[in-house]
């Protein structure tokens, strides 16, 4: 009985020696390298912190590979991992992170109107966890050369990508040169935009005739649409 006590017990002992415990520092480590590579995050200000206190992880060999993968890039977000010795894969398992990416964005510093032209001088930059916003934050790189407003913002509001754009080239009220294509015959003549817009957008345009004809037409340039029949 003794005997098997003790060889029970040596057989315990060793089996602790020949396994490993990933260190904490490792997993948030590999972590942040991840966090680091995403080409939207490159360059800028990256921490990660546990959400909890991770659980310790056991594998059978301290020659072991750690591999991880992001599974979403939220404030709170989960890395998976996954440990292998050689090709063998030993055990995967999920943590969860509080992240945050620092960027410089910019905030409006007064009212602005959707279809005003902007530039610099109408914002402030502040320093921003982009990671809290789901869409993306216009960042100090940004070219301000003929921009416009697609929204209103209020004084300390955030600018996000998709309410800049570049100027209109169409108006509403202006009148435009109107190409009426059918064929091989074009008939040119003058419209006033019912709508702005800018290249490639399709707005309403009345014919500066008796008829006053109301038509949907193609804005191809600066003052210029075009209508195909």
């Amino acid at each position: 009985m003794l005997f098997t006590k003790i060889w029970l017990t040596v057989f315990l002992t060793a089996g602790f020696l020949f396994a490993a415990e990933i260190p904490p520092a490792e997993l948030l480590a590999l972590g942040l390298r991840e966090m680091q590579a995403l080409p939207r995050f490159a360059g800028k200000e990256v921490t990660l912190n546990f959400a909890k206190a991770p659980p310790l992880i056991s594998v059978e060999t301290a020659n072991y590979t750690l591999r991880a993968e992001l599974q979403s890039a939220a404030p709170s977000m989960y890395v998976k991992y996954l440990v292998y010795a050689g090709e063998k894969l030993l055990k995967g398992f999920r943590i969860k992170y509080n992240a945050a990416v620092w960027a410089d964005a910019y905030y409006a510093n007064r009212h602005l109107a959707k279809g005003e032209e902007v530039t610099t001088a109408d914002f402030y930059l502040r320093r921003t966890d982009i990671l809290k916003y789901s869409h993306y934050l216009v960042e100090s790189n940004v070219s301000w050369n003929e921009r416009v407003l697609t929204a209103g913002l209020r004084p300390d509001e955030p600018l996000f990508a998709w309410m800049l754009s570049v100027k209109q080239l169409v108006n509403s009220g202006d009148i435009v040169a109107l190409s009426v294509n059918s064929g091989s015959v074009t008939i040119k003549t003058a419209a006033k935009a019912l709508q702005h817009g800018l290249l490639g957008d399709k707005i309403m345009v009345q014919v500066q005739n008796d008829k006053k004809r109301v038509l949907q037409a193609e804005i191809t340039g600066s003052g210029e649409c075009q209508v195909v029949l």
